[in-house]
Formats: structure tokens, C-alpha cells, sequence
């Protein structure tokens, strides 16, 4: 994963962006991740030491879901 990120931040133009998205928690690993070829899921902190590992400045990290909301209709 590091030399991913380092190799897509050579292809940056300057002052480039980089969106990352990644499965989150690594507790959470199921057969999903697998069929989807996902080898680990990340907390926070690892993704932020993968990405300024690589040299790149963090500007935002979140959490895009949580958990799941189940809604019965009717």
C-alpha cells in the first residue's frame, strides 16, 4: 500500500489531490472483503502513516459510513 501511494503521488501534478477511499476497520473483515480482493482494512492512524509514509500532507480523514441503517417501511 506504501508504494502505491507513492507512485500515485508521482503522478500528481503539482498541487494535486488525492482522493483515497478504503474499507475501515480491520475487525470487520469478512468474506466481502475477500470477494472484492481487499487484504486489510484500515483504522485512522494507519491510513494516516501509509499516506504521510508516502509524503503526502494529510488534509482530511474520515469516516464515510459508520453503520448501517435499517429502516422497516410501512
Amino acid at each position: 500500500d506504501l508504494e502505491f501511494v507513492r507512485r500515485a503521488k508521482s503522478l500528481l501534478k503539482p498541487e494535486g489531490r488525492l482522493l483515497i477511499t478504503v474499507p475501515a476497520s480491520q475487525m470487520l473483515f469478512n468474506s466481502h472483503d475477500r470477494l472484492n480482493h481487499h487484504l486489510r482494512r484500515y483504522s485512522k492512524q494507519g491510513l494516516k502513516m501509509v499516506v504521510t509514509s508516502a509524503g503526502l500532507e494529510l488534509e482530511q480523514l474520515n469516516y464515510l459510513f459508520l453503520w448501517p441503517a435499517f429502516v422497516k417501511l410501512g
